[in-house]
């Protein structure tokens, strides 16, 4: 690219570094006549519409961002093919490369550089822009000490680009909010989580979590607490120590409220650390003792004071002057006046709903209306379609001046996201790379496998890289480790066939068959098993059950008999019953030889068998029926 000539204007000079997304130049700005960065974003990302179409509408966000903490954005183009963005040519180096060279830094000098870094995201919080990667390596340090922010906007293009890549995100890794880490909904807080992982960085010289990978930082930024800095830097006072650990809350809503919040009490610690030092001061800035002595417009004071040795010269000039004075004097007299009555009487307006219309829909209801509108911002919205108004300001009803400009957000539809490869990872690490992309775990099968170790996936569906809409659920296959040779089997009687049936399959053992016969259970329960409990088989050996309908019908029975004579008295009549309910005892008593006796019988089922005994010595059997 060096020698080539951007847009026929921007001449690219050198290169100045590059990343995962794009390559860094110094170009010279012919129009202008200064020196300017170009960053182009790498070939194999121009060929994905939806990310250039982000690329361009972040960049024109950021572009709309004026302070002296962050990295003007000049220009947006592509040359053949190839996108690029404009921007203001820092002469310094990264915060990552200053802090690699000094250290640790100073409690005072950390808090100096936090409060510029604090007072650019205020700026852009307050216009509806979001940084989304504040980390060192996107924040410069220029000759003079001052503070510059780059790339505010274009991270959230960047963030589709690189999730799945782990050696592009590993930088950003170390620095995601939790909320980033699983997916969530990121706001203005979470810069400000960020910036207080730089504070960290910058007051220890380590960060507060690292790993191996961007999936093991994550899972720490979502799970565990940081070590308190100053155990680390025993000069922290518990005031710094107090902004940073607040800043590093895992929930939004404890974290300070606003950047505002955040540099206030950055300025106070810096007050207490040097009471010399005016509070709003930033570091940079020029102090007023060390600017010259001036006088009227910013010239010397020497050279505002007319001298006494030419008189004449004021008297030739005064009367020219007066005139000039008077008719200025009248003009702005007459064009205040024009311009408060033009105002008094400019008509109210009732401004009308535009919300969840189409934006060419809404510009005309509002031109309609003697309303002007200006997009303030673009966000997501599942529910609202792409190009419509999710919501504007003043609401619909509120009354205001013609010409009022309505500020409107656009939606930009539903969200996507491309489904990472999860195979062959721990469920823990699955779970994190999914939340990740925005995606979430659906249902979970568990299954044996051969080479997959246990509870790590073995398939997934949608399949890697796949696009689908955010928040959708990733089914995944689980090992359950290698399929056991033989299987102990356990007591199934008193349960819930369906519930039996389950855990047979879970052991990896074969339904054999069911037999339905009336019981003393419950319909449904488990009576018996073929294998019986605690035998040891081969798996996929069939497992036979016999499960209850119940306990059938009640009936009754009057049987009468005599007690055989011929043998000495008195006899032991013993009398049971085989029903659907089993075998049970319901007579037993001594009577004399040749008594007579009658007896009542309560039996379940379609048919029972009554066996009655003298003496232990069977008698006779009835059927009842």
């Amino acid at each position: 690219m060096i020698g080539k000539v951007l847009g026929g204007r921007y001449e690219i000079l050198g290169q100045l570094g590059g990343g995962g997304m794009a390559v860094v130049y110094r170009a010279y700005d012919n129009y202008l006549g200064r020196t300017v960065a170009v960053k182009m974003l790498r070939p194999q990302f121009c060929s994905d519409p939806e990310l250039l179409k982000r690329f361009k509408r972040e960049a024109q966000a950021a572009a709309s961002l004026s302070h002296p903490n962050i990295v003007s954005i000049f220009d947006v183009g592509d040359y053949h093919g190839v996108h690029y963005i404009v921007m203001e040519y820092i002469a310094g180096e990264t915060l990552k490369q200053y802090i690699k060279r000094r250290g640790r830094l100073p409690v005072y000098d950390a808090l100096s550089i936090a409060a510029e870094i604090c007072s650019a995201l205020d700026h852009a919080h307050r216009r509806h822009v979001i940084h989304r990667d504040i980390k060192p390596h996107n924040i410069m340090i220029t000759k003079d000490g001052r503070v510059k922010v780059a790339d505010f906007g274009i991270a959230r293009a960047a963030a589709d680009a690189t999730l799945t890549n782990s050696g592009s995100v590993m930088g950003s890794a170390h620095y995601f909010s939790p909320e980033q880490a699983r997916g969530g909904f990121t706001s203005e807080r979470s810069d400000l989580y960020s910036l207080g992982v730089v504070m960290y960085e910058m007051l220890t010289g380590q960060l507060p979590f690292d790993g191996e990978n961007p999936v093991s930082i994550a899972v720490k930024h979502m799970q565990e607490k940081p070590k308190p800095p100053s155990t680390v830097n025993a000069e922290i006072s518990p005031a710094v120590e107090n902004i940073v650990m607040k800043a590093l809350e895992k929930n939004q809503a404890l974290r300070f409220a606003s950047a505002e919040e955040m540099l206030k009490a950055i300025r106070d610690c810096m007050f207490t650390l040097n009471t010399s030092a005016d509070p709003k001061r930033l570091p940079g800035a020029v102090p007023p003792s060390e600017l010259p002595d001036e006088g009227l417009n910013g010239l010397p004071a020497d050279e505002t004071v007319l001298s006494e040795a030419q008189p004449h010269k004021k008297k030739k000039h005064l009367p020219l002057k007066a005139v000039l004075l008077v008719a200025l004097a009248a003009f702005l007299v007459y064009f205040a006046y024009q311009w408060v009555y033009a105002w008094i009487n400019v008509p109210t307006i009732n401004v009308p709903d535009v919300t969840n219309k189409p934006l060419s829909e809404a510009q005309k209801i509002l031109a309609s209306m003697q309303l002007g509108y200006e997009v303030v911002g673009e966000r997501y919205d599942e529910k609202v379609p792409v190009s419509y108004v999710i919501s504007q300001s003043p609401e619909a009803g509120s009354q205001v001046k013609a010409r009022r400009k309505i500020s409107l957000w656009i939606s930009r539809g539903q969200e996507y996201a491309t489904v990472p490869d999860v195979t062959g990872r721990s469920t823990t690490e699955a779970t994190a790379l999914l939340h990740a992309s925005g995606l979430d775990v659906g249902s979970v099968v568990l299954s044996f496998h051969p080479q997959v170790p246990q509870d790590y996936v073995i398939s997934q569906n949608p399949k890697a890289n796949t696009r689908v809409a955010k928040g959708t659920l990733v089914d995944l296959e689980v090992s359950k480790g290698v399929e056991p040779t033989k299987v102990v089997v356990p007591n199934f009687t008193g349960q819930p066939l369906e519930a039996v049936l389950k855990q047979i399959e879970g052991l990896g053992l074969d339904k054999g068959e069911v037999t339905l016969r009336e019981g003393p259970m419950a319909a449904g329960l488990v009576m018996d098993q073929d294998p019986k409990p605690s035998q040891e088989v081969p798996v996929h050996t069939p497992v036979n059950l016999a499960v209850s309908l119940g306990r059938g019908t009640a009936h009754k029975s009057v049987v009468q008999f005599k007690v055989p004579t011929g043998r000495p008295g008195p006899v032991q009549v013993r009398a049971t019953v085989s029903d659907s309910l089993g075998v049970r005892e319901v007579y037993n008593r001594p009577h004399p030889v040749g008594a007579d006796i009658k007896m009542e019988i309560e039996w379940w089922g379609n048919r029972a068998t009554l066996s009655v005994t003298y003496d232990g010595a069977l008698g006779f059997e009835k059927e009842l029926l």
